[in-house]
Protein backbone atom coordinates (compact mmCIF):
# COMPACT_ATOMS: atom_id res chain seq x y z
CA UNK A 1 0.00 0.00 0.00
CA UNK A 2 1.58 3.51 -1.03
CA UNK A 3 -0.26 6.93 -0.31
CA UNK A 4 -0.19 9.09 -3.54
CA UNK A 5 -1.14 12.90 -3.26
CA UNK A 6 -3.64 14.06 -5.84
CA UNK A 7 -2.78 17.79 -7.37
CA UNK A 8 -4.31 20.05 -9.65
CA UNK A 9 -2.49 19.26 -12.99
CA UNK A 10 -2.38 23.12 -13.89
CA UNK A 11 -0.87 24.72 -11.13
CA UNK A 12 0.62 21.87 -9.10
CA UNK A 13 -1.13 22.61 -5.81
CA UNK A 14 -1.92 19.57 -3.61
CA UNK A 15 -5.77 18.78 -2.98
CA UNK A 16 -5.76 15.44 -0.96
CA UNK A 17 -4.12 12.03 -0.61
CA UNK A 18 -5.42 8.82 -0.70
CA UNK A 19 -3.69 5.52 -0.02
CA UNK A 20 -4.03 2.31 -2.66
CA UNK A 21 -1.88 -0.25 -3.92
CA UNK A 22 0.71 1.43 -7.05
CA UNK A 23 -0.99 -0.81 -9.62
CA UNK A 24 -4.72 0.60 -8.98
CA UNK A 25 -2.79 4.00 -9.04
CA UNK A 26 -1.22 3.88 -12.55
CA UNK A 27 -4.93 2.57 -13.48
CA UNK A 28 -6.98 5.03 -11.57
CA UNK A 29 -8.27 7.98 -13.43
CA UNK A 30 -8.15 11.00 -11.58
CA UNK A 31 -11.03 13.44 -11.49
CA UNK A 32 -10.62 15.64 -14.33
CA UNK A 33 -7.59 17.99 -14.27
CA UNK A 34 -6.21 16.13 -11.55
CA UNK A 35 -3.27 13.99 -11.16
CA UNK A 36 -1.73 11.65 -8.87
CA UNK A 37 1.82 11.72 -7.52
CA UNK A 38 3.06 9.33 -4.47
CA UNK A 39 3.92 10.72 -1.30
CA UNK A 40 7.91 10.91 -0.12
CA UNK A 41 8.47 11.07 3.49
CA UNK A 42 8.84 14.57 4.50
CA UNK A 43 6.18 15.92 2.27
CA UNK A 44 2.75 16.60 3.24
CA UNK A 45 -0.07 18.92 2.17
CA UNK A 46 0.80 22.04 3.87
CA UNK A 47 4.35 21.75 2.66
CA UNK A 48 4.49 20.78 -0.78
CA UNK A 49 3.61 20.77 -3.98
CA UNK A 50 4.17 19.25 -8.03
CA UNK A 51 6.91 21.18 -9.98
CA UNK A 52 4.91 20.96 -13.12
CA UNK A 53 8.10 21.34 -15.63
CA UNK A 54 9.84 18.44 -13.42
CA UNK A 55 6.85 16.61 -12.22
CA UNK A 56 8.34 15.93 -9.06
CA UNK A 57 7.18 16.37 -5.48
CA UNK A 58 9.30 19.81 -4.07
CA UNK A 59 8.93 21.66 -1.07
CA UNK A 60 6.76 25.06 -1.42
CA UNK A 61 8.99 28.06 -1.02
CA UNK A 62 8.02 31.22 0.87
CA UNK A 63 6.02 33.42 -0.70
CA UNK A 64 8.21 36.46 -1.64
CA UNK A 65 6.63 39.31 0.32
CA UNK A 66 7.42 42.43 0.94
CA UNK A 67 5.83 45.37 3.07
CA UNK A 68 5.73 49.34 3.63
CA UNK A 69 5.30 48.53 7.17
CA UNK A 70 2.75 46.77 9.54
CA UNK A 71 1.61 50.06 11.41
CA UNK A 72 -0.58 52.81 10.08
CA UNK A 73 -3.16 55.43 11.19
CA UNK A 74 -6.68 53.91 11.26
CA UNK A 75 -8.21 56.58 9.20
CA UNK A 76 -9.46 54.62 6.13
CA UNK A 77 -7.06 56.20 3.97
CA UNK A 78 -3.83 54.82 5.41
CA UNK A 79 -2.70 51.24 3.60
CA UNK A 80 -0.22 48.82 4.42
CA UNK A 81 1.16 47.53 1.20
CA UNK A 82 2.00 44.01 0.29
CA UNK A 83 3.70 43.17 -2.85
CA UNK A 84 5.72 40.70 -4.12
CA UNK A 85 2.43 38.08 -4.16
CA UNK A 86 1.85 35.18 -7.26
CA UNK A 87 -1.59 36.22 -9.11
CA UNK A 88 -3.89 34.14 -7.23
CA UNK A 89 -3.01 34.31 -3.59
CA UNK A 90 -5.25 34.30 -1.40
CA UNK A 91 -5.49 37.15 1.48
CA UNK A 92 -8.01 36.47 4.60
CA UNK A 93 -7.75 39.73 6.20
CA UNK A 94 -9.44 39.88 9.58
CA UNK A 95 -9.39 44.01 10.57
CA UNK A 96 -10.47 46.13 13.35
CA UNK A 97 -13.87 47.22 11.22
CA UNK A 98 -14.19 43.25 9.98
CA UNK A 99 -13.60 40.25 7.82
CA UNK A 100 -12.44 40.71 4.51
CA UNK A 101 -11.55 37.82 1.66
CA UNK A 102 -9.63 39.05 -1.68
CA UNK A 103 -7.68 36.98 -4.26
CA UNK A 104 -5.12 38.91 -5.59
CA UNK A 105 -4.93 40.03 -9.41
CA UNK A 106 -1.65 41.97 -9.37
CA UNK A 107 1.12 41.07 -7.14
CA UNK A 108 -0.61 43.39 -4.70
CA UNK A 109 -2.35 44.23 -1.75
CA UNK A 110 -3.37 47.37 0.07
CA UNK A 111 -5.35 46.83 3.49
CA UNK A 112 -6.58 49.83 5.36
CA UNK A 113 -8.65 50.14 8.47
CA UNK A 114 -11.48 52.78 9.33
CA UNK A 115 -10.99 51.38 13.12
CA UNK A 116 -7.74 51.54 15.27
CA UNK A 117 -6.82 48.11 16.53
CA UNK A 118 -5.18 44.99 15.71
CA UNK A 119 -5.68 42.43 13.08
CA UNK A 120 -3.83 40.02 10.62
CA UNK A 121 -3.26 39.18 7.43
CA UNK A 122 -3.32 35.82 6.31
CA UNK A 123 -1.90 34.80 2.74
CA UNK A 124 -1.69 31.20 1.32
CA UNK A 125 -1.08 30.25 -2.39
CA UNK A 126 -0.96 26.47 -3.47
CA UNK A 127 2.99 26.55 -4.25
CA UNK A 128 4.07 28.74 -1.47
CA UNK A 129 4.13 28.04 1.82
CA UNK A 130 1.39 30.38 3.72
CA UNK A 131 2.19 33.58 5.89
CA UNK A 132 0.75 35.32 7.97
CA UNK A 133 1.50 39.43 8.30
CA UNK A 134 -0.20 41.27 12.01
CA UNK A 135 -1.11 44.58 11.25
CA UNK A 136 -1.83 47.48 13.50
CA UNK A 137 -4.07 50.59 12.64
CA UNK A 138 -3.23 53.77 15.36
Amino acid sequence: MYVYFVYELTTGKLCGERGMPAVMAEGYPAKAGRGWIQKVEGTTLETSCVDLVSGALVLRSPLPTTYSNTSVPGDGVSEIVISGLPVGTSAVCFLPDGKVNVIVDDSTLEVSSDVPGIGEVQLSHGLHLSQTIEVTFT
